[in-house]
Order: structure tokens, then sequence, then C-alpha cells
């Protein structure tokens, strides 16, 4: 009898946390002592593995077993440990080389009959593998497909933990990939969304404003609030929205999949878009610290669209919760015992009306009085100051109906969006930013400064009230972006007054 250890991982937020995994077999009374695990969670991993181990046909030891996870400072270990727990026993019992596991990582939740179940959060763990130099990652596999992004290390995935023995015994590396994980994939082909049967040939020629804002949005990764009354296809216009994003990039791609792992979900092929009803809660929004971090709509979102239609529908509490992740690109959860910190750099595609009956611009037919508009509009009001770009869309003419032919397909306008990313990119490469509305402002007023003429148009906006001091690098970003989707080399007067307008939702 000897002692034998592993690493195993927990997540906190989106980032993996190494876990070393020891046992200590010796004489004493027949017991098992689990270590750094919480009180209930140690003893359903210590059940579940005694039932793994003798259900693969392996023996338990009849002594003294002690196993510890360290550190015992991370609140979020779970079942994840249990593949380690058990290896680790055989090991100091002799039934597997303790040699064996040197260098691997170890995760995976066991069955009581020996198999190994999906885990939550395997993509982050296996990269803190890889980048502590660990060589080899042992998987579930369900979470194959998703490990294999990280580079630097070997996914091994076992189906059993009597496959696992016979590797570490016999030396032949499994790879398989025939169970199924959350979702029904096939555990091995890339997740894909259905995206909707929607073309923003859809909406006609004549909503050219809300079609370029929708534009200038995409291609500069701003937010957009769509003002339309009942019978406006103001929901048509931000649904559109996803359709004229490029293609994930490597890193966005891993980002992604890296919060889907964590909310066991199969991770999307294209940009993400989560759609949260109106009744949702500011946890399912934003995400809670429960067990390490568990993402909401918000992060689910990222680098994709959040779709908030009838956005003062939404309690006051998520609408309220919103703009801090809009701003930095990140969600802070916060419990009892620790704070978490999740990506969320999403876009915004709301819509709304100016009052709740929808008829405030036909003062004639509004029956809401002036408290009830006030109260209406201050539902959003903490929200619109993160938002940079405004439109408003009217209802179809009465015996119109548009054709597909009527205005732009989404196709053509993604060109034109794919070419303006690729003029933002080439400027801000070697920087940490991927599009213009992520640019903090000091550099707006340093490294990337509009021509002389811009500003004067914005002083002026500025001495007249219309632009505020917080509004200013909103209107530069979005200036940026206009300039980017006419190849001008940097903003001049024209970019600046269409990107004014824009901000305040009165074209110019």
């Amino acid at each position: 009898m000897t002692r034998a250890s592993i690493r195993s991982a927990s997540v906190i937020g989106a980032d993996g946390h190494l876990l070393t995994v020891e046992a200590d077999i010796g004489a004493g009374l027949a017991a098992t002592h689990l270590l750094g695990l919480p009180t209930s969670a140690g003893a359903e991993t210590r059940d579940r593995v005694r039932a793994a181990v003798i259900n693969s046909g392996f023996t338990w030891p009849d002594l003294r077993i002690t196993v510890s996870v360290f550190p015992q400072n991370l609140p979020s270990k779970g079942p994840a440990v249990d593949l380690a727990v058990a290896v680790t026993i055989l090991a100091a019992s002799g039934q597997i080389p303790v040699t064996a596991l040197a260098g691997a990582l170890a995760i995976g939740e066991l069955g009581l009959d020996g198999r190994l179940r999906y885990v939550r959060g395997a993509l982050p763990m296996v990269a803190a593998a890889a980048d502590s130099g660990l060589k080899v990652a042992i998987v579930p596999p369900a979470n194959a497909a998703e490990t294999d992004l990280v580079p630097g290390i070997t996914v091994a995935s076992v189906r059993s933990l009597s496959e696992l023995v016979t590797w570490l015994t016999t030396g032949e590396l499994p790879v398989v990939c025939d169970q199924d994980p959350p979702g029904g994939s096939d555990g091995c082909a890339d997740a894909t969304l259905q995206e909707p049967d929607t073309d923003l040939a859809d909406l006609p020629a004549s909503y050219g404003e809300a079609r370029y804002a929708l534009e200038v949005c995409a291609a500069g990764g701003h937010h957009l609030m769509v003002y339309g009354q009942p019978g406006s296809p103001a929901h048509m216009l931000a649904e559109r929205l996803p359709g004229l994003l490029p293609p994930l990039e490597t890193q966005a791609v891993y980002e992604v999949a890296a919060i889907y792992s964590i909310a066991g979900r199969p991770a999307p092929a294209r940009p993400p878009v989560a759609a949260p009803a109106p009744t949702t809660t500011p946890t399912g929004m934003l995400g809670s610290a429960w067990r390490g971090g568990r993402p909401g709509a918000a992060s689910l979102a990222h680098r994709g669209v959040l779709l908030l239609p009838d956005a003062a529908d939404f309690p006051v509490q998520v609408l309220n919760g919103l703009p801090q992740p809009m701003m930095s690109g990140q969600v802070s959860l916060t419990s009892s015992s620790m704070t978490v910190q999740l990506p969320a750099r999403f876009q915004l595609a709301g819509t709304t009306r100016l009052c709740p009956c929808g008829s405030a611009e036909q003062a004639q037919s509004c029956t809401c009085t002036p408290a009830t508009k006030r109260r209406y509009q201050a539902r959003l009001s903490r929200l619109l100051e993160a938002v940079e770009v405004r439109a408003h869309v009217e209802p179809v003419p009465a015996g119109r109906v548009p054709g597909r032919a009527a205005g732009e397909s989404t196709a053509v306008v993604a060109h034109r969006v794919r070419a303006a990313r690729q003029r933002a990119s080439a400027r801000l490469a070697h920087l940490p930013w991927v599009t213009n509305a992520e640019v903090p402002a000091v550099e707006l007023r340093t490294t990337f400064r509009a021509d002389d003429q811009a500003l004067k148009v914005l002083a002026a906006a500025a001495d007249t009230g219309v632009l505020t001091a917080p509004m200013l690098p909103q209107v530069l970003r979005v200036a940026w972006t206009v300039a980017d989707l006419r190849g001008a080399r940097r903003p001049g007067r024209a970019e600046a007054q269409t990107a004014l307008g824009l901000l305040t939702g009165r074209p110019s």
C-alpha cells in the first residue's frame, strides 16, 4: 500500500483552476475520509466512487483510505473530481501503476456502473492543464469535442473506469466518441444552432435609415434600440442583426465554447443569439455565482446578439443590471463566499415603444397621460445610457406588402459589414480590441482622433446640449464605424454628423 496523486480541476467564472488529488491507504479501521470537499459533496463523491470501483470489477481496499483534494479554498469543486479520486485510490492500492498518473489531468463524474458522465466547464479545465504543462487530459467522451479546441495537450476520452485502467496498464491510448453530450449532438461534430429564415430583404427599402442603423451596428459592434409603435417592423429589424455579423474568429470561437461548456450546452458555430423572455429574472439574465459561476443570457450572447423585444416590459432590476456588461464586456457576480466574472461582450438589439399604448407619435390616438409616459420611459433610462445607435420605424402603410426584393438582402449588406470590420481589424491590429465599440475613450482622444472638422461638429452639438460628456466617446466610436463603411481614413464632418444622428435617433 502506498500513496498516489493526480491532477484534476474546477472552474471559477470562465477560468479553470487545477487541483491535486492525493490518496493514502494505510492500516487502521476501515473507512474512507475525503478532505478538501464540502461535507455533502464529499459524501456523494465517496459513495459514487466506491460503487463505480466495485461495479467495474476492482477491489475496494478494506483499510483506512484518506483522500485529499487541494487547494481547499476553491469553493467550486464538484463531481468532476470523481475520476481523479477513483484512479488515485486504485493506484495507491496497487491495482494500476502509480507512475502512469504522472503528467495527466483526470476529470469526469462517475456513474454507479463506472461509466463517465459529462461535466460542465471541461474546456477551461483542460486549458488550465495545458497552460501548466500537463501532457494528457482524460475526459468523458461527451466532453471530447469541446476540449479538442485546446492546443498543446492530448485529449483521451474514455467511456468507463475499466477502460481507463486498461489504458493506464497497457499504454494503449483510447480515443472514442460515442456518447451524446447535452443537446443531443454526437459528441464529435460541432454543434450548431438552427438559424431562423430571416432576411433583410424582408424590410422594404423605404426603411433606409433604420436599415443603415442596423448595418452600422453590425459593422462596429454597437448596441441598438429600435423605436416603433404596434404594426411597425421594429422586431423584424432587430432580429436581422445576427445574420449580418461575420463568422467568429479563432479566439472568439474559443471564448464562446468555454462559456457554453460551463453552461453545459453545445456551442454554436456562428455568433450566438440569446432571446430571453420578459419574465426573465436578474439571475437568468446576468447569471449566478453559485458553484463558481453559471452564465445567464448576457454571457450566452457573448460575441453575438442579445435580443430584447419590448425592452420596457422586462423587470427594472434586469434592465438596470445590463448597462455594466454592455460597457465593460463582462458580468461581475457576487455571492456570500466569492466574486466571479464571466465574459459578456454582446450586442444588444432591443425594441421599445415611446409609451405603453404605442401611439405617442400619433397624439390624437394616444391614451397615455404625461405621468404614465414618464414612468414608462424612465424604466429604460439607465439602459439607454449604454446604447449607441437608435432607430425609429413606422408601420407598413396600409395596403402595401413588401416583397423580398424590396430592399438589399442580408448577404449584400453582410459583405459591406465584413469589409468594414476588416478595415477596423487592420487599424486595431496588435491591440486588445476587436471592434470599434470596444475602443476606450482615452484612445479616442489620443491614438484614434477624428479630424478637426468632425470635432467642431461635436463641439457645436455639446454647446447646444444635444451631446453630453458621456455621449462623446459613444458618438466617436460610431463615427469610426461610419468611416469604415465609407472607406474613409478617419471620421470627418460628414461621419460625425451621421454618427450624431444615429446616437440621438435624429438622422441628419
